[in-house]
């Protein structure tokens, strides 16, 4: 019985935590100053390690365990690179301008 008794708290514990540990997916597309998509545009969180990169559309999806805001940078070999804070998980359009 003591033994339930020592592990019962650690269930509570766990259990109330677990909204911290569910992903937030942000989604967006990644288009240049012409609303062209841009390929393979790499999307990252700053303080992390969650990365994404744009498909043949400019779509992403970035899946990041951190809370909401987070800052993520866009980067591509052709265009200025750009830092942008993520404050919740709606559709993004992410504009990047040529170098």
């Amino acid at each position: 019985m003591r033994t339930i008794a020592l592990f019962i708290p650690f269930m509570i514990l766990s259990v109330t935590d677990i909204s911290s540990v569910i992903p937030y997916k942000v989604k967006g597309i990644v288009v240049d100053e012409g609303n062209k998509p841009i390929v393979r545009a790499y999307i990252s969180v700053v303080q992390g390690e969650e990365e994404a990169l744009t498909d043949k559309d400019g779509n992403f999806v970035l899946t990041t365990w951190q809370a909401l805001p987070v800052t993520v940078t866009i980067q591509h070999a052709d265009f200025t690179a750009q830092k942008i804070v993520i404050r919740d998980t709606a559709q993004k359009e992410i504009k990047l301008r040529y170098k």
